[in-house]
């Protein structure tokens, strides 16, 4: 009917259309006699706004004729028999649920609407039992046995069946928020619930329920046996909403005269009331639930005018807008295409959660109302989504994975007074597993396997990309998740964590190889690079470079980010980089608790070519300040 009442106004105003709508009569509509009187109390009338019903004896529940049956599967509804097809035949033509209940089942010929206590037991037509919510609005009988979830799931005991002969009939107006509530709380997504959700029209259902009864009478014979129960004790008002001929050009960017406009609110069966020069003030029927506004009317009023007339400018207007130096975005995206130009594949996880990833249940952010049983807290972090990605990739037979996810973490903290503050941040996460070169002639027979190394260099290159450089470097040797790993950390805040999980992580996820993961805090690199200075270009130079090379020996807890931190505060403008190319570590020729590293020093002056007595000094002055911080020994 909506669809018809728009194209009937699109051909008023487009087509010089000359006909009118006609919609179904229900002029034939009576009660034949008062056999079967059903009373109705409805007790909570915010929940329940109207309610209406009628009873119909005699009926024959048959399968419907093909019409009707062809008709509900092209709009993809699998049809049941001539009862349950009008019903949803009428939802589907009015926007308007209907409920057809046995009236034999109905205790005391009473129905009641109202909540029932908490965990009050129904078992729906699908045969399911759900504990209720003290909030769900039920259809009861005179028992206050549930027989029906107003707007959403009927249940077992109530419902029509092929004995069914008597039947009563109900086609009612719930409030949409309550509907959203109950249908979620329990997983209860029917073709009634979302329409409800999104809002129905309370002054049709006499319509859709006169419509539905003589369907029946038709199809499935029997008399109505009872006069029409209408219990609506605050009936809806149309909203008057003022709409300004001003406003209307500015968002459309063409002016359409008043005369037009009133033409398209009158084929739209929107009322003017009152009117002054500049504007209208329209009654909005109530069959337009998200027509509330000014802009909601100017939008109708374009749809039946067609965008397709509204011209599209030969010029562009804009505004400067300001945006900060370091724009979060771009900085998002470029990395994304950094990490996949180095083989990765960007993932998306859920930011709701499986508890059971939480034994400690600490700071966890509970869902009031989730549709999955499993799924009811916001996730703490972003590393067990990545181990649901690379089991359900190893379950697909897909094991060697580089995989990054940008995405955020929640918690909830309590401060000294009990406040809650819930907290969310943003983070990026790059896990591999598996093999980083398959098998091949060139590789090793089951290919190459990922190393923590691997990731390290991604990370390196990354921070690199960012020109940003961790002022702290710790060993992770006890961590909730890692065996072991790294934290890089800029003025003591964390800035990446990463490292091997641990194997009694990846088994308890089922997981049967390494995996390696690295966790970025985004926020915290972001407000590090809008603190930095600009990135400033630096010509290569023409004057060539020299390399020398050191053989250490060093204690062996001495890293050799001591090594590289030292000589570049040392030799500071000459130096390149720094690199350690080879490791021995064999106590019995060098002593206990000894290690030795080769080191190799990049030296290059960008002005002129260096000379031997300047490469000389500036390698004893190193050697001195490694043997006098290090008790390095030169080899």
């Amino acid at each position: 009917m909506g669809v018809a009442k728009d194209i009937y106004a699109a051909l008023l105003i487009n087509y010089n259309y000359s006909g009118v709508l006609v919609l179904p009569s229900v002029d034939a509509f009576k009660p034949q006699n008062q056999h079967l009187p059903i009373q109705v109390t409805v007790e909570d009338t915010d929940r329940c706004t109207r309610y209406s019903g009628i009873s119909i004896q005699g009926i024959k529940v048959a399968p419907s004729p093909q019409w009707l049956q062809d008709k509900l599967t092209a709009v993809g509804e699998r049809p049941i028999n001539n009862i349950v097809d009008i019903t949803n035949f009428i939802l589907k033509d009015l926007g308007q649920p209907l409920h057809a209940f046995d009236a034999d089942k109905i205790a005391n010929k009473h129905v009641v609407v109202a909540t029932l206590p908490q965990d009050t037991p129904f078992v729906t037509l699908e045969d399911k039992e759900i504990k209720l919510n003290a909030e769900d609005l039920m259809i009861c009988d005179h028992n206050r046995t549930p027989m029906c979830m107003g707007g959403i799931f009927g249940g077992l005991d109530s419902g029509v069946t092929d004995a069914t002969v008597n039947i009563f009939l109900e086609a009612a107006h719930f409030d949409m928020r309550a509907i959203r509530r109950s249908s979620q709380r329990h997983g209860l997504k029917t073709n009634a619930a979302k329409l409800f959700e999104r809002g129905s029209d309370p002054n049709n259902t006499l319509y859709a329920l006169k419509r539905a009864a003589l369907l029946i009478q038709e199809l499935a014979g029997g008399t109505i046996a009872s006069e029409v129960i209408d219990i609506y004790p605050k009936p809806k008002e149309k909203p008057q909403v003022v709409v300004t001929f001003s406003h209307l050009k500015r968002l459309l960017g063409v002016e359409l005269a008043p005369s037009l406009v009133k033409q398209i609110l009158a084929a739209l069966e929107m009322d003017i009331i009152a009117q002054t020069p500049d504007s209208l003030t329209v009654e909005v029927p109530t069959n337009k639930v998200d027509v509330l506004r000014e802009v909601d009317v100017i939008e109708e009023i374009v749809r039946i005018y067609g965008l397709n007339k509204i011209p599209i400018p030969n010029e562009m207007s804009s505004v400067v807008v300001y945006s900060e130096r370091v724009d979060a975005e771009k900085i998002q995206d470029a990395v994304g295409n950094f990490l996949a130009a180095n083989g990765c594949n960007e993932m998306m996880g859920l930011s709701i959660q499986n508890p059971k990833h939480y034994p400690d249940n600490a700071n966890l952010v509970h869902l009031l109302s989730s549709i999955n049983a499993d799924l009811t807290v916001m996730r703490k972090n972003l590393l067990f989504t990545s181990l649901e990605a690379v089991l359900h990739n190893q379950n697909h037979r897909n094991s060697d994975l580089r995989l990054f996810e940008f995405g955020k973490s929640y918690r909830v903290d309590a401060n000294e007074t009990g406040e809650q503050t819930y907290t969310e941040k943003t983070h990026l996460t790059i896990t591999l597993t598996g093999n980083k070169l398959t098998e091949s002639w060139r590789t090793s027979k089951g290919g190459v396997k990922h190393h923590f190394f691997d990731l390290k260099e991604l990370v390196d290159l990354l921070l690199a990309k960012l020109n940003l450089r961790p002022t702290a470097i710790e060993y992770i040797q006890q961590h909730e998740h890692l065996s072991y790993g790294l934290l890089y950390k800029n003025k003591k805040k964390a800035l990446v964590t990463m490292g091997i999980l641990k194997k009694s992580l990846t088994k308890a996820n089922d997981i049967k190889q390494d995996v390696f993961y690295a966790e970025f805090d985004w926020d915290a690199i972001i407000e590090q690079l809008r603190k930095q200075a600009d990135v400033r270009y630096t010509e290569i130079s023409k004057y060539p470079a020299v390399r020398r090379d050191l053989a250490l020996l060093l204690d062996k807890n001495v890293t050799f980010g001591q090594i590289s931190d030292i000589a570049l505060k040392t030799v500071k403008g000459l130096l390149q980089s720094v690199n350690l190319f080879d490791i021995f570590a064999d106590e019995s020729k060098i002593g206990e608790g000894k290690k030795s590293y080769a080191v190799s020093f990049v030296l290059q002056d960008t002005q002129k070519t260096l000379t031997n007595h300047e490469i000389e000094q500036t390698m004893q002055k190193l050697q001195q300040q490694l043997e006098k911080e290090l008790n390095a020994v030169i080899r």
